[in-house]
C-alpha cells in the first residue's frame, strides 16, 4: 500500500526531512538515484552533520542546513551502549556473540565504559529490559538543549516524514528523532549495511527500519 501524505510544503508537495550525518549518507542517498527520484515527489530539505558547503553538487537546488552536534555525555553514552549490548544479548546471533566476544578495547577508560555497558546490557536483555533503556535514554535526550531547538525545526517546516540515512549516528538520532515523535511526525532510518540487522545492536529511536533486503 502507497503511503498518503496530507501536509504539503510551499510547493504543494509532502515534506521530506532527510537527514545526512556523513559520508555513508552522502554516498547511499545524494550521489545516487535517490535524491533525483525523491525530488520528483516531495519538496526535500537535507539536514547534515558537516559544514553544509561540503555537500556535493548533486545536491544543489535543494534546501540544506547543517545540524547543530548532538553530545550525549557519559550517562547518555554508557545507556546507549547498554541498550545496544541489551540487543545483541537477547536475539544472540552468531554475528552479535562475536562481537560480544572480542576485545576491541585497550584504554581502562574504553574497557570500563563497554564492560558496564556490557553489564547493563546482559541485565535488560528482555523486552521489558529494553523498554527500560530505552525510555532513560530518551529521557536524556528530551532534556538535552537541542531538543528544544529541533521541536521548533519541525513546528516550523512540518514534514511528513523525518529520514535519516543510516541507523547509527549517535550525533542526530536521539534529538532530532525523538523532537519529531513528540509531534507525530513519522520518522525512519536506513539500515545501511546488509549484516547490521544480525551482527549490531539498534538505537530505537525511528520507528520504521528500510533495509537493502527483505531480512526482518
Amino acid at each position: 500500500m502507497r503511503p498518503v501524505f496530507k501536509r504539503r510544503g510551499g510547493s504543494g508537495r509532502p515534506v521530506l526531512a532527510l537527514l545526512v550525518p556523513d559520508g555513508v549518507g552522502v554516498r547511499n542517498f545524494i550521489l545516487g538515484k535517490f535524491l533525483p527520484l525523491a525530488g520528483d515527489r516531495f519538496e526535500v530539505h537535507i539536514f547534515c552533520g558537516f559544514p553544509a558547503d561540503l555537500m556535493p553538487d548533486e545536491a544543489a537546488g535543494y534546501t540544506v542546513q547543517e545540524m547543530p552536534a548532538y553530545r550525549e555525555g557519559k550517562v547518555g553514552g554508557l545507556l546507549r551502549y547498554a541498550l545496544q549490548y541489551a540487543h545483541m544479548y537477547r536475539w544472540r546471533t552468531p554475528g552479535m556473540l562475536r562481537v560480544l566476544g572480542e576485545p576491541r578495547h585497550h584504554e581502562w577508560k574504553s574497557r570500563l565504559l563497554h564492560g558496564t555497558a556490557k553489564a547493563l546490557g546482559r541485565a535488560h536483555a528482555s523486552g521489558q529490559g529494553i523498554r527500560f533503556l530505552e525510555a532513560k535514554l530518551h529521557g536524556i535526550a528530551g532534556r538535552h538543549r537541542l531538543f528544544g531547538h529541533y521541536l521548533e525545526t519541525w513546528e516550523r517546516l512540518r514534514p511528513d516524514v523525518v529520514f535519516c540515512t543510516h541507523q547509527r549516528p549517535s550525533s542526530v538520532l536521539p534529538a532530532m528523532v525523538l523532537a519529531a515523535r513528540r509531534l507525530g511526525i513519522p520518522t525512519a532510518t536506513f539500515i545501511f549495511s546488509w549484516d547490521n540487522l544480525t551482527s549490531k545492536g539498534r538505537i530505537a529511536a525511528p520507528l520504521r527500519a528500510l533495509s537493502w533486503c527483505g531480512a526482518r
